[in-house]
């Protein structure tokens, strides 16, 4: 019980010194932002015994997925501005049956591919006006499984990963004058051993009152993954998307 009290102090003077810290941080910005993303895709899946290929061999309807981000920039010299962001990924993967009288245990019947991943950039800004130029380097953590499954047997093949990425950052806004409208251009862009990584967006943005802003545009994001001993994974998706983003 003693304890208790000085907890408690401590944990305010930590608090004080927070908010005088942050306070004192010249011209912090926070901001967030959400996606939502209509994508087809196309690519192969392969186990060791064979090479499945998505637009043949697998259903290619559109797909919806959804991403998020939040970050801060600042005015601090030499120091980055940081963005965390996730993005859901695991619609992969929807087999059409196909059992041949001649060999039937080749007919899949179940398979999944995530590729959900966490991504954490570090950006300086060099341009700041009508031209907005962000460069820098991302860090993405991958963490899924690949699973495909066969009817001989019930064989099962399956390999989970958890893998880290690097990939060069680059992102240019360009302001209409007079106008409440921008373009937006980012780029990520990332290889390690066989496994490698794009990720293209162009967006028309609309800024509104509050803070608030509007997007729609499209996107283009290539996997690679072949780094493995058992499945080895090609993605290529793209489709149009609409964002909301909020700066404090």
């Amino acid at each position: 019980m003693p304890k208790k009290p000085l907890a408690q102090a401590a944990l305010m003077l930590g608090m004080l010194l927070l908010g005088r810290g942050v306070a004192a941080a010249p011209l912090v910005d926070v901001f967030a932002g959400v996606q939502l993303w209509n994508y087809s895709y196309s690519g192969q899946l392969q186990e060791p015994l064979r090479t499945y290929d998505f637009e043949r061999d697998f259903t290619n309807g559109s797909e919806d997925t959804y991403a998020f981000f939040v970050g801060v920039e600042h005015a601090v010299p030499l120091l980055p501005n940081a963005k965390l962001g996730y993005q859901r990924f695991d619609d992969l993967g929807d087999p059409i049956e196909r059992c041949p009288v001649i060999v039937p245990g080749f007919c899949a019947f179940d398979a999944n591919v995530d590729l959900s991943h966490t991504d954490l950039t570090l950006y300086w800004q060099l341009l700041d006006n009508w031209l907005n130029l962000d460069l820098g380097v991302s860090v993405l953590y991958f963490s899924g499984s690949s699973d495909f499954t066969q009817l001989r047997n019930g064989r099962f093949v399956s390999e989970s990963y958890s893998e880290i990425v690097p990939a060069l950052y680059a992102e240019a806004l360009f302001e209409v004058p007079t106008t409440d409208l921008s373009v937006r251009v980012t780029g990520n862009l990332g290889e390690i051993t066989d496994n490698s990584y794009s990720d293209l967006e162009l967006a028309l943005r609309y800024d509104l009152s509050l803070g608030f802003a509007v997007e729609l545009g499209y996107r283009e994001q290539r996997i690679e993954f072949e780094d493995f001993s058992t499945v080895k994974v090609k993605s290529d998706a793209d489709g149009v998307f609409g964002a909301v983003l909020f700066r404090f």
